[in-house]
């Protein structure tokens, strides 16, 4: 009797253990944490949640994070059962307002009536980001979309917009009072335009523009500008850019080089120069007025070939070095140039207090400025180059794949830093099988000026 009683108290603790392991915790989440969780998921995985239960038949139609993709709803290659999907989800939605709407489509012409019709839906439920790209991935290309009216004019709940392959007819933005962010990649519109949008948006941080082929003349200029982050990519139409930017900490820059025009850009202490194509047979004084406005920045990203242009007349000419970056601390190197001439730029930043180096060896060599003589000649005219780098504690050398070459650049380097501490060189997971026992012991066993420096190898 006792044995059938303990077993009877044993099976009812079994079955109360089984019924909360099966309990729906989840659904008796309060709707604020359910929302937090969708929006961690994927539409096509939130629209299949409705079959969990009954409460979650309607929580999704809440959900204010609605991103419509056109590959990740499984309706790739068949646009008109993608606007049917997003017309009946948009048809049930119940939410007032909206956190994030983003829509990835190529539309064509067919369909941009639809897209006018979401664009305006998510407006009227003062969304806070909206990120619309119209663009044909297989070929980066396609019909912009011509942005509806209720865009400019009523969007003032917009903090952060981004626009791919749309069209800019309007010539007021005064309706993006709460704008900060804003990304423009492959979109339609002219100088004055982007003159008009800095001058309206008083509350714009951050600023992209990407492969906006129609800006020539680009003027950012404000004396109340906010703006703190600046990226121009790929505007290969761009001529002339000035700038006034009192409260910019970062710029970007990748593209021809151009006449830039700097003022007042005091607080400005990151820059990334990705120059692409250099007119070595132009006024090298453009390039040399360019870097001297720039005197104040602590961190630069910079490509070989603009140094060397600039490098290699000092060194014909004997001159020494001016401090065009007193304030250097981090150097971020892109070599786009043969190993000799690397040796060459680095004597450019020997003067300046340069604590970090980071060499990126992984960018293909492009040209190379033609200063004459074979790659012995040039080492054996380095050697009488005075250059100590005294600040110098850490070195970087990325896409490391052989050897070949650039013992001397890493020779030089250890020679020359006197308070190196470490020397870390990265390889690609590809090239690592391939680096040679013999040629890590050769590393290694190069002379170094500084007791305390360690190669490592990772």
């Amino acid at each position: 009797m006792k044995r059938n009683k303990a077993k009877e108290i044993i099976a009812r603790r079994v079955l109360k253990r089984i019924k909360r392991a099966t309990e729906d915790r989840i659904s008796k989440l309060p709707d604020e944490i359910i929302a937090v969780i969708l929006s961690l998921l994927p539409m096509k995985t939130i629209t299949r949640m409705r079959v969990l239960s009954k409460r979650w038949r309607h929580v999704w139609t809440l959900y204010p994070y609605l991103h419509f993709n056109h590959d990740d709803l499984g309706t790739r290659g068949n646009r008109e059962t993608f606007v049917r999907i997003v017309d009946h989800f948009l048809h049930f939605y119940n939410g007032e307002e909206l956190k994030r709407f983003q829509l990835s489509f190529y539309i064509g012409e067919k369909y941009s009536p639809n897209a006018k019709e979401w664009v305006h839906f998510a407006i009227q439920r003062r969304v806070q980001e909206l990120d619309l790209d119209f663009m044909e991935r297989a070929y980066y290309v396609g019909v912009p979309f011509e942005l509806p009216d209720c865009v400019f004019y009523c969007g003032s709940s917009i903090t952060k917009l981004s626009l791919s392959q749309c069209e800019f007819n309007s010539f007021t933005y005064k309706g993006f009072v709460s704008l900060k962010c804003l990304s423009l990649t492959n979109c339609k519109l002219r100088d004055e335009q982007i003159h008009r949008v800095v001058a309206d948006c008083l509350c714009l941080e951050s600023l992209t523009l990407n492969n906006c082929n129609h800006i020539i003349n680009l003027k950012i200029s404000m004396p109340d500008l906010r703006l703190k982050t600046l990226t121009l990519s790929n505007c290969w139409h761009l001529r002339k850019f000035y700038l006034f930017a009192p409260n910019l900490l970062s710029l970007h820059y990748r593209g021809n080089f151009i006449a830039f025009s700097f003022e007042n850009i005091s607080c400005l202490a990151n820059i990334t120069l990705n120059i692409g194509r250099l007119n070595f047979m132009g006024a090298r004084s453009n390039y040399r007025k360019f870097v001297v406005s720039l005197a104040h920045i602590s961190t630069v990203t910079i490509c070989s070939s603009l140094i060397q242009v600039l490098s290699s007349e000092l060194f014909f000419s004997r001159i020494t070095p001016p401090r065009w970056f007193p304030c250097l601390k981090e150097l971020h190197l892109l070599n786009d140039i043969m190993a000799e001439h690397m040796l060459l730029v680095l004597t450019f930043f020997s003067t300046c207090p340069l604590e970090q180096l980071v060499i990126d060896m992984s960018r293909p060599c492009g040209f190379a400025f033609v200063c004459g003589g074979d790659n012995d000649y040039w080492r054996e005219q380095l050697k009488a180059v005075v250059c100590v780098f005294s600040h110098l504690k850490k070195v970087i050398i990325k896409g490391f794949e052989r050897l070949d070459d650039k013992t001397w650049l890493m020779g030089f380097l250890l020679e020359k830093a006197v308070v190196l501490e470490s020397f870390l060189i990265v390889a690609p997971r590809s090239a690592c099988i391939h680096l040679a026992r013999e040629e890590i012991e050769e590393i290694e066993q190069l002379p170094r000026s500084s007791l305390d420096a360690k190669i490592i190898f990772e």
